[in-house]
């Protein structure tokens, strides 16, 4: 039998985590705030800032330098 954790309202923790960062990734600041109050409320509060940390690193890194010539 497969075990998968749930938040308060019963959604799938690996989907709403991930909706949470496309949402942030989409610019969408009311959606991934209402994915991370489910995760806050369910008790993976800790998750989601290590979450948000994580997208920030990924998608605020120095662009790749352009060709000379």
């Amino acid at each position: 039998m497969k075990w998968e954790q749930t938040t308060k309202r019963g959604y799938s923790f690996p989907a709403v985590s991930s909706a949470m960062q496309k949402a942030v990734r989409r610019g969408d600041a009311k959606l991934a705030g209402y994915w991370a109050l489910e995760l806050w409320a369910s008790g993976f509060g800790q998750h989601v800032w290590r979450r948000l940390l994580s997208v920030s690193a990924e998608d605020c890194q120095r662009p790749p330098a352009l060709p000379c010539g």
